[in-house]
């Protein structure tokens, strides 16, 4: 995990919308990702963005190239990636 994220499962992230699009769109900066930023960061990325209300000041980003591009860009530097324990990975 990147230090400070919100972690919002893809799967649960639409049904939720209506609710996190309130929230989220309070924070100025709102970015996505996923393991490589091809598919699940990128598709909630954009639902959240065609959510928000015009004129909304919440900008959305994607991270380019997702987890896997933070992870080698910033190897183990413990002040950027946050270990998640073993069994709490693919909960």
């Amino acid at each position: 995990m990147i230090p400070g994220a919100v972690n919002l499962p893809a799967q649960t992230f639409y049904p939720l919308l209506p609710s996190l699009t309130c929230i989220l769109g309070k924070i100025p900066i709102v970015v996505f990702h996923c393991s490589s930023s091809l598919g699940r960061g990128t598709r909630c990325a954009g639902w959240l963005q065609d959510a928000l209300p015009p004129g909304s000041e919440c900008k959305v980003f994607i991270l380019e190239g997702g987890m896997k591009a933070w992870r080698t860009r910033f190897g183990q530097d413990e002040k950027m990636i946050i270990e998640m324990p073993a069994e709490e990975e693919g909960k």
